[in-house]
């Protein structure tokens, strides 16, 4: 679940940093790739609350965020 909670944070971080969508979009591109309700995410992300800090604190580039889940598309 660990594994599963900090690729959400990636994702989340990407959908809406990097691709610059709307919080609600996010959780609906979400909702697809993870198989969880939008109020799981929600849970999740607020579960790791200081993880996604971190995240958004060190903004990696979408390069080392490809090298770390290379199974998912990091494009827009």
């Amino acid at each position: 679940m660990a594994k599963r909670d900090e690729a959400l944070i990636y994702r989340y971080y990407f959908y809406s940093t990097v691709a610059g969508f709307s919080y609600e979009k996010c959780l609906r591109l979400l909702e697809d790739e993870f198989y969880l309700s939008e109020r799981a995410i929600i849970a999740r992300l607020d579960a790791n609350y200081e993880l996604l800090k971190e995240v958004v604190g060190r903004s990696p580039k979408v390069s080392y965020i490809k090298q770390k889940y290379p199974y998912y598309t990091w494009a827009v």
